[in-house]
């Protein structure tokens, strides 16, 4: 241990924020959260789409980030998993925010044409190798599948399907960026 904190703190608060995984919490002493990989500071924390992921996906991600921009809204200092305090909630929330409208809007540009999940995802990040190409892959599949399940895009392939032929998307029109994410809830905590 690099040092030990002598405080005396209120009780431990924990909030239940599925998406990023399906058991991810944070955790709050007083005015300190422990955000874990809720938000990060300038990447996207890593997504898989639901239908691997139970619990997972990115409706629950947003839903979650959205509860947790309410929750800790008034903390004095915000730990995350990776990186350095988060000091402004507010503007690492938006970022995110943005961050994934934009790598959303890529793939809805490329899907213009017939892809599959491995082709979108060279359209939306270009090249990678190594254990980042699974992450891109598998966040890619977060996004696509987020994209199908609001009926923004259709599979064109259906009958290949059982042949093993993978998935082939296509848009089915043109979204600006105010339609790719839902309006932010407001959520009353119970």
């Amino acid at each position: 241990m690099d040092f030990v904190y002598d405080e005396t703190f209120s009780a431990l608060d924990i909030i239940h924020l599925p998406g990023h995984c399906p058991g991810h919490v944070a955790m709050r002493l007083d005015e300190i959260v422990f955000c874990g990989d809720m938000v990060l500071e300038g990447v996207t924390p890593h997504l898989a789409p639901e239908s691997i992921n139970p619990y997972g996906g990115l409706d629950h991600y947003l839903e979650s980030l959205d509860r947790f921009r309410d929750w800790a809204t008034d903390a004095r200092l915000i730990l995350n998993g990776h990186d350095d305090v988060i000091t402004d909630l507010s503007a690492s929330i938006s970022a995110t925010h943005q961050n994934i409208i934009r790598r959303m809007s890529r793939a809805i540009t490329a899907l213009s044409e017939p892809l599959t999940i491995a082709e979108t995802c060279k359209a939306v990040y270009g090249e990678a190798g190594g254990y980042n190409q699974l992450l891109m892959i598998e966040k890619t599949g977060a996004y696509v599948e987020y994209l199908y399940e609001h009926g923004m895009i259709e599979i064109v392939n259906p009958d290949e399907l059982e042949l093993g032929s993978p998935a082939r998307y296509r848009r089915l029109r043109e979204f600006p960026n105010s339609e790719i994410l839902p309006k932010e809830k407001k959520h009353v905590l119970i």
